[in-house]
């Protein structure tokens, strides 16, 4: 009765440690997502990419992004709406492509 009672600390012990670790760890990941998110609603495709490639970094243990990450980071670029100058007119605004 004794050794079931120390074996269950023992693991209790375990998971609340894997529990904290696995908390913190990924708080950073929420901050980083948020970001990408921020930038993939805007027009700078830089800063989106930045942002892109931290978050993507922070999932991989290793900290390098694989051929997968960098084709969701293409395929989230690629449907950002991104500023460019038109051929000057009447009005000389930029317009949205």
């Amino acid at each position: 009765m004794e050794s079931n009672f120390i074996v269950f600390i023992v693991l209790s012990g375990a998971v609340l440690i894997w529990l904290f670790i696995y908390v913190t760890g990924s708080k950073g990941n929420w901050e980083l997502e948020a970001k990408y998110k921020e930038c993939l609603q805007g027009t700078d495709k830089r800063a989106a990419l930045s942002a892109a490639r931290a978050y993507y970094q922070s999932l991989r243990r290793n900290g390098n992004l694989t051929l997968y990450d960098e084709m969701a980071i293409a395929n989230d670029l690629s449907t950002m709406d991104v500023l460019t100058e038109s051929i000057p007119n009447d009005n000389s605004k930029s317009e949205r492509i």
